[in-house]
Order: C-alpha cells, then structure tokens, then sequence
C-alpha cells in the first residue's frame, strides 16, 4: 500500500471494532482475519470497522462483558462497496491514473464505516472492556 499510495495518501484513522468474546483473544493474539468475517457484508466481504465505538458496539456480544477495539486503519484510497465484493473496485485519481481502491465504506461523507480487505491493514492497539448494561 505504501508503494502505491505514496506516504501521503495512506490515510490512516483510528477506528472502532466490535467483537464477539469468543474472538477478543483470537485477535489480541493474531491480528485480524477477514475469514473470520460473518454474515455482515454490506460494503464487502472483509473486516469492519467505524468512526464511532456506539455503532460497533451492537456487534459485540450483549452480555455481562462487552468486547471494542480502537484500531489504526490504513484506509487507504477508498470506494463505496458493495455486499457481493471480495476486493475494492478500481478508481480513476485525479491525474487519470487507474488503481484498485485499498478499502470500502458507506456513502455517506465523510464515512462511518470502513471494509478493509488485507489483514495488514489493521493493527487491533487497544482493546477496551466494558460492563453492558443494553440488555
């Protein structure tokens, strides 16, 4: 990403990730794995993450311990995804030059939700316990 993106251009954020609390130690140890993903593919068949811990909060388990990541996120060049997609689609840059994108998100602007596609992409730096009381 770094050869083609250039320094500039990777675009890094830092965003939350809800999980299951069968997975927290899977990810602590071993990074995240896009093959792992479950029925949740709106903008692609990869890993999720968003700017706001309420929203991925909802897919941690809802019981007594609650599972979220704060994580660093090359997002990259990114598109609008898709559910059918297992890689980003390619985009046209400014200067005409053709690339495949490096991640999805929503539609909105700027966006809530980011698919990321490579596991290298994300580095899971904090993990942040919490008692839920939603139920």
């Amino acid at each position: 990403m770094r050869r083609k993106n250039d320094l500039k251009n990777l675009n890094e954020n830092w965003l939350f990730h809800g999980t299951k609390s069968d997975n927290h130690h899977h990810i602590m140890e071993h990074g995240f794995n896009r093959s792992y993903c479950r029925d949740y593919v709106y903008y692609g068949r990869g890993v999720y993450f968003s700017r706001y811990a309420c929203y991925s909060c909802h897919y941690s388990d809802r019981q007594d311990l609650s599972f979220l990541f704060l994580c660093r996120v090359l997002v990259g060049y990114h598109t609008i995804g898709s559910n059918d997609i297992r890689v980003p689609s390619k985009i046209t840059l400014s200067n005409g030059k053709s690339i495949q994108a490096d991640s999805t998100t929503d539609d909105k602007t700027p966006y809530t939700i980011v698919c990321t596609f490579h596991d290298d992409q994300n580095y899971p730096a904090y993990i942040i316990t919490y008692m839920n009381k939603m139920n």
